[in-house]
C-alpha cells in the first residue's frame, strides 16, 4: 500500500510515520515536508526505502492539478491519506485559517483528483463552526466543508488535549495537563504516539480485506478514540509491531 502523510515532521506525524514504517503492508510513504528529521537518519535501511521524502518550500501545492499533483507525488495509486497538521493561534488567523482548513479542505480534494479512497483527518474535540473560540471554530469550518467533498471513505479524529508532544510544545495544553489532571472525563488527555497508533490501526484495518468497513463518513471523538486503542492493545499483548526495531 502507499500513503502520503501531510504534517509528518509534527508530533503525531512522526510518530504515525514510525508505525507505517514498521508495518510491512505500507510499501511507500510519501512525506512532503521542508526538512528531514534527524531522527530519519537512523531509521533502518528497509525503513528509510518506504519514506519518498519530498523537499518543499510550503504545502501550497496541496491545492493543485491533478497534473500539478502528479508532478510533486509522481503517478503511483495512492491509497491513503492523512493529514496530521496543527496550527496555532499565536501564529495568527490568517496562518491558522490556512493551515488548519484550506490545506484540510485541499487534502479532501486530492482524495478526488487522484482517486484516494481513504482519508484520515486529525481535527479537534469539540471543533464547531459557531464556537467563540477561535482554534475550534476553524476547525469546525474545516470538518464541514472537509465532509461536502467527493471521498470515497473518511474519518475525521476529535482527540482531547495531546500530551507528550516533545519537540512541539504548546504551552496552552501544558496548563490544562497540570490543572485540569483530576478531570479527564470534562478535558480528556492523549498520549501523541497514541493517538498515532490509532490512526494507523484504522488505516491499516480499511486496507484489511477481510474486515468490513461499515461506514464512509464518520467523526470519532475521545471515548472512540481510546476504545480502539484499548481492544488492540488486549488484543495483541505483545505488540510485533512496536517490538520490530527501526534503528
Amino acid at each position: 500500500m502507499n500513503t502520503i502523510v501531510i504534517g509528518g515532521t509534527g508530533a503525531v506525524g512522526r510518530k504515525l510515520i514510525e508505525f507505517l514504517c514498521k508495518d510491512p503492508t505500507y510499501s511507500k510513504i510519501y512525506i512532503p515536508c521542508r526538512r528531514e528529521l534527524d531522527e530519519w537518519a537512523n531509521y533502518s535501511e528497509e525503513s528509510k526505502k518506504k519514506m519518498v521524502i519530498i523537499k518543499i518550500d510550503n504545502l501550497d501545492f496541496l491545492g493543485g492539478t491533478k497534473e500539478e499533483l502528479e508532478e510533486k507525488l509522481g503517478t503511483e495509486k495512492f491509497d491513503s491519506i492523512f493529514d496530521c497538521l496543527g496550527s496555532q493561534t499565536s501564529k495568527g488567523i490568517e496562518e491558522l485559517t490556512k493551515v488548519d482548513k484550506t490545506y484540510a479542505v485541499n487534502c479532501a480534494e486530492m482524495c478526488e483528483k487522484l482517486d484516494i479512497p481513504h482519508y484520515s483527518l486529525v481535527s479537534s474535540r469539540n471543533a464547531d463552526k459557531d464556537s467563540c473560540i477561535t482554534y475550534l471554530r476553524i476547525k469546525g469550518e474545516a470538518e464541514d466543508e472537509v465532509k461536502t467533498k467527493n471521498v470515497s471513505y473518511l474519518d475525521i479524529f476529535e482527540p482531547g488535549f495531546l500530551t507528550e508532544r516533545d519537540y512541539d510544545f504548546r504551552c496552552g495544553e501544558w496548563c490544562f495537563q497540570y490543572l485540569c489532571c483530576c478531570c479527564t472525563c470534562c478535558f480528556p488527555f492523549i498520549k501523541c504516539s497514541d493517538l498515532a497508533k490509532v490512526l494507523w490501526i484504522n488505516d491499516s484495518k480499511f486496507h484489511d480485506k477481510s474486515v468490513v468497513f461499515d461506514h464512509y463518513k464518520k467523526v470519532l471523538n475521545s471515548d472512540e478514540i481510546e476504545k480502539i486503542l484499548n481492544d488492540y492493545n488486549k488484543k495483541h499483548k505483545i505488540d510485533d509491531i512496536e517490538d520490530v526495531k527501526i534503528v
